[in-house]
């Protein structure tokens, strides 16, 4: 016994300075769902990506690391017939080359322009699925989320139910190479097994640079696989359906961060 117990306390010096300099785990992370999501990897392959979804202990919180992809739907000067909006008129439309009405508006069949009173006259009105309810004509520019003004993150349309995430929920997001958080709202569905998408204002919060074409058009860049450099923290039913301002948004944070301190889950979730 005496001769183990020099042993013994070597080795708990070590597991004490283990601990130390890596932290001591305060969460558990439980795996919930895996998205499986189509890209390509480092070498131009394509490859299918399993992305596991984590409930954080038995609070309210969801977390996942992802890519980041922008999304410029609700921003006026999105698309236009010339395709000369700050993204490809091809992010607008669906698998058989037309538009696609859950990001252009359509009225009688036929994509909607915005008129002389909304900010670009001739540009596509732009839809989010969050909107302002108070704007009853549904062909008002400004009803819907702005893309350049607002951070906002998107989920897949398929899991709002069974991750208990409903319009205008709260996330905290976070860019692990600059260790840059930013609080932002979800108001954009996205399409099946698709995660790690946001506003081009969230993007820029985030310092992710956006690639300009004539100073113009943002690319759908941002961080891409096989890279997963963002983590996505999500407040489970925190939504009340309602647009928020930039200013709404970061009182809520203030709120929530004091409750469940959500910077230190996230750096507990990258030990």
């Amino acid at each position: 016994m005496n001769s183990a117990s020099p042993k013994l306390k070597l080795f708990l010096t070590v597991i004490f300075f283990y601990l130390l300099l890596n932290g001591f785990a305060q969460h558990s992370f439980n795996p919930i769902d895996t998205i499986f999501e189509k890209g390509v990897d480092g070498k131009g392959r394509k490859k299918t990506f399993a992305l596991p979804v984590f409930k954080v202990d038995t609070l309210p919180l969801l977390i996942y690391r992802s890519k980041f992809s922008i999304d410029a739907d609700g921003s006026p000067k999105a698309y236009n017939p010339q395709d000369t909006g700050i993204d490809f008129l091809s992010s607008a439309r669906q698998t058989n080359g037309k538009l696609s009405p859950k990001v252009i508006l359509f009225q009688k069949d036929k994509p909607v322009l915005q008129k002389d009173s909304d900010p670009m006259p001739g540009y596509y009105v732009t839809k989010t699925t969050l909107y302002d309810k108070s704007i009853v004509d549904t062909a008002i520019q400004s009803r819907y989320v702005n893309a350049e003004e607002i951070p906002f993150f998107v989920i897949p349309h398929n899991k709002l139910e069974s991750w208990s995430i409903p319009l205008g929920s709260y996330g905290y997001i976070f860019n692990i190479e600059n260790k840059t958080g930013i609080f932002a709202i979800f108001a954009d569905e996205g399409p099946i097994n698709h995660i790690g998408e946001g506003s081009v204002k969230l993007a820029q919060l985030l310092g992710l640079k956006s690639v300009m074409r004539k100073g113009k058009r943002t690319l759908d860049v941002g961080v891409s696989f096989p890279k997963k450099s963002i983590v996505y923290l999500i407040v489970q039913n925190s939504g009340s359906g309602n647009v928020q301002t930039s200013f709404q948004i970061q009182e809520a944070f203030t709120l929530l961060d004091a409750k469940y301190n959500l910077r230190d889950i996230v750096a507990d979730f990258l030990k």
